[in-house]
């Protein structure tokens, strides 16, 4: 469940660099890194208080429900786009995509430790595979990220 949880919440980052790519603007390695570093630690973080709060199961799965409604309602935006995205970007585009995320981990109990390890091994993986297939899919308007908001329905009831 761990793994699943990690792959919802990289989807949004893997929509977002398969985005900026289709558009032929680059995150740089380094901020791939700033990225996933500040989601990771934000989602970790939120498990952590997942523990000492607890939210009924009934409550769980509307938070579930509500956030993967709200995701497949913003997969409907578009990205803006540059040619490269700066430092300021980056560090934008981390809090923006770790909002839900927090909202994710409060109402799941899970180990910090082991939320930072796989989102931090799989964030930047998913972000790096988005911009490979939104480079070499430039001219295909595809738009993943309600994906992750299906997700997140179906985990509802799980």
């Amino acid at each position: 469940m761990l793994i699943l949880i990690v792959l919802i919440a990289s989807l949004d980052a893997f929509a977002i660099s398969f985005a900026y790519a289709a558009n032929k603007t680059v995150i740089p390695l380094k901020h791939i890194f700033i990225i996933n570093t500040i989601g990771s630690m934000i989602l970790s973080v939120s498990f952590f208080l997942g523990f000492f709060i607890t939210v009924p199961a009934l409550v769980q799965s509307f938070l579930l429900i509500a956030l993967g409604i709200y995701k497949i309602y913003e997969s409907r935006k578009k990205a803006e786009v540059h040619n490269q995205i700066s430092f300021k970007m980056a560090i934008f585009l981390a809090l923006a995509l770790s909002i839900d995320n927090a909202l994710l981990g409060i109402s799941l109990e899970a180990s910090p430790i082991a939320i930072f390890l796989l989102s931090f091994t799989i964030g930047p993986i998913f972000m790096y595979i988005g911009q490979i297939l939104g480079g070499k899919l430039a001219k295909i308007d595809l738009n993943l990220s309600w994906l992750g908001g299906l997700l997140l329905i179906i985990l509802a009831f799980i």
